[in-house]
């Protein structure tokens, strides 16, 4: 999820935006290998999924996880 004003204001070029996102993805990678230590993704299509975010200040985080899962047609997105 990109701030498109924030990107605007703080002048971030359009180079200087994919070497960040380029980054970004090497490092969900190198996580999700680290976290799934060679397990399947859990399958959420027709599934009711439950996120939990013990800290959600500002959404964003929570409104990204929304997204993701959401890509995996669920039946039911819960948000506590």
């Amino acid at each position: 999820i990109l701030n498109e004003g924030a990107l605007h204001a703080c002048e971030v070029s359009a180079s200087q935006l994919q070497e960040v996102l380029d980054h970004e993805a090497r490092e969900l990678q190198r996580r999700e290998q680290a976290y799934r230590v060679g397990r399947a993704p859990l399958q959420l299509k027709d599934q009711t999924v439950i996120l939990i975010d013990d800290g959600m200040a500002t959404g964003a985080s929570m409104m990204a996880a929304v997204h993701a899962v959401r890509t995996h047609s669920p039946a039911r997105i819960v948000v506590a």
